[in-house]
């Protein structure tokens, strides 16, 4: 497992934390059961505390782990699913601040196009579907493509 890590681009706290993640969904450390040291970790994956103690905050801020200066860390039953989208202010106040504001429309492709293989939706026709691409701009800058 370690030569995996080694060889991924991405940090070794994401894969670590990745790893942590895969095992609590797995059950293998059930909510309330602590969770080996950081240092047995650090050696169960060959890489230093700090790695593991990255990977357990982003864990604990994601409502995961919980950790206890002399205890341990712990593991939570995974949180709730929000049923609404948090927009961090009142939905009012989003709709004033882009009121008007229109980015710029580039039309890259508009065409009858042919369905790539079984359509996915089934009231789809069957002589094809119709191809629009465009990119969204503001101020020069591309953001959606």
């Amino acid at each position: 497992m370690t030569d995996t890590l080694r060889q991924s681009r991405s940090p070794l706290y994401l894969q670590i934390t990745e790893i942590l993640r895969q095992s609590l969904s797995r059950g293998i450390w059930k909510p309330g059961e602590l969770l080996p040291t950081i240092s047995d970790l650090a050696l169960k994956y060959a890489v230093a505390k700090i790695t593991v103690r990255q990977a357990v905050k982003i864990l604990e801020a994601e409502g995961l782990l919980e950790s206890r200066r002399g205890r341990g860390t712990m593991a939570l039953a995974p949180p709730q699913p929000r049923d609404r989208l948090y927009l961090g202010t009142r939905l009012a106040t989003l709709v004033d601040m882009y009121r008007g504001d229109k980015p710029e429309l580039d039309l890259l492709e508009d065409r009858d196009a042919e369905i790539p293989g079984k359509p996915l939706i089934g009231h789809l026709s069957q002589n094809g579907y119709h191809l629009l691409r465009r990119t969204h701009s503001r101020d020069g800058q591309t953001y959606c493509v």
